[in-house]
């Protein structure tokens, strides 16, 4: 179509009436045929035959209305309106016309026939403007129309150079304003590819925050973890110090307590020389006593506190007058829990003098009447 118009423009009649017979009226398809008919009817339009360029149109219509297709419609509308116009019956032409473009307006891709009723209509309000110019701006929205329509459609040669010169003009303009937009198109395609990458990294960089966040939260779990072991660690150990510092004074206990054994023993000893020496009698007497004083140094064993290595220091700094050796023998034996009979035994004195001597040592202490002495050590002993 697009070099039958060429044709036509400049009056080659031959070829194109070569391309209208091999393509469009010997063709299977009815639309092409339309179109092919149509075709020739411009070129009669050319050769200014008239009467063959109705009885074309006609042969047109009848195609168009047996096939019922909008474009094949719009085709025909087309060649009878500019078959009007040519003969200025402008009421028929304005009719068709608007036929066939509100035909148009459901046909999306048809940018080739739209141009060509743009194109139809700004050589019409040419013909009807007035000396005052009163379509002036029709026909420039018009003519625009049928130039941008033409661009789209990528076939330049639909315009009508002669009825308006300013349409090649139009057309430059145009086509350098469609280079800058597919430029532009180029251009947002790269800055989207950019946005894209863009939107990667920020993503990348999202996820690299999340695994150092994790992995710092994961470390710092696992430090919590091994600094509740080491704390656990450290107070096993100072339970196991506990122990054994519990376990030293309990072996300086029993070593207070066998020592004090030995003294009584020593004292028994020499008192059976004595009487191995005196009297027969007293040797039973003596080792029956000294059975006792042994059964009462095992039971001491058994119940028996701790005895505090800083005891003695602690009551000769709390005593108003210096004590004396049985004065400390005194403090170990009530802090020892032993009573006046079994601290009697073990210095075989008789019980009055016991109870005589701790009075003694609860006045070198400062203590009132109301203070137990035993209670009064016990509690010093326990004293860290």
């Amino acid at each position: 179509m697009q070099s039958l118009l060429c044709y036509l423009k400049y009056q080659k009649f031959d070829q194109a009436e070569r391309i209208i017979d091999d393509n469009f009226i010997h063709s299977p398809d009815d639309s092409k045929k339309v179109i092919g008919y149509i075709g020739l009817s411009l070129h009669y339009d050319a050769a200014n035959q008239s009467l063959k360029r109705r009885m074309l149109l006609q042969k047109a219509n009848e195609i168009a209305e047996r096939t019922h297709k909008p474009t094949d419609l719009a085709y025909v509308k087309y060649g009878l309106a500019k078959y009007h116009l040519v003969r200025k019956e402008y009421d028929l032409f304005l009719k068709d016309y608007n036929i066939g473009f509100t035909t148009l307006k459901d046909l999306s891709k048809e940018h080739f026939l739209v141009s060509m009723f743009y194109n139809l209509k700004t050589r019409y309000l040419i013909e009807t403007s007035s000396a005052e110019g009163k379509n002036q701006q029709d026909i420039k929205e018009n003519s625009i129309k049928a130039v941008e329509y033409a661009v789209e459609s990528e076939i330049p040669f639909l315009f009508d150079i002669e009825s308006n010169g300013k349409s090649l003009e139009i057309f430059y303009h145009i086509s350098q304003k469609n280079q800058i937009i597919k430029e532009l198109k180029t251009k947002n395609k790269k800055y989207r590819r950019q946005k894209y990458i863009f939107l990667l990294m920020t993503v990348l960089s999202g996820l690299g925050i999340i695994s150092l966040t994790y992995t710092f939260q994961r470390k710092q779990k696992l430090n919590k973890q091994q600094t509740y072991l080491i704390t656990t660690e450290k107070n096993f150990l100072q339970a196991q110090h506990q122990i054994l510092t519990m376990q030293r004074e309990k072996l300086q206990k029993q070593i207070i307590v066998t020592s004090l054994q030995l003294n009584s023993k020593n004292l028994a000893l020499n008192e059976l020389k004595q009487s191995i020496e005196n009297n027969e009698n007293d040797l039973k007497k003596i080792l029956k006593q000294e059975q006792l004083a042994d059964n009462d140094f095992n039971e001491l064993q058994y119940i028996t506190k701790e005895v505090h290595p800083n005891l003695f220091n602690r009551i000769q700094k709390i005593s108003q007058n210096k004590l004396t050796h049985l004065d400390l023998k005194y403090t170990a034996y009530i802090y020892l829990n032993m009573n006046n009979f079994q601290i009697s035994n073990v210095l075989k004195v008789d019980p009055k003098t016991v109870r005589v001597t701790k009075y003694r040592l609860k006045q070198k202490l400062g203590l009132n009447k109301e203070v137990d002495l035993c209670d009064f050590i016990q509690n010093l002993g326990a004293v860290t």
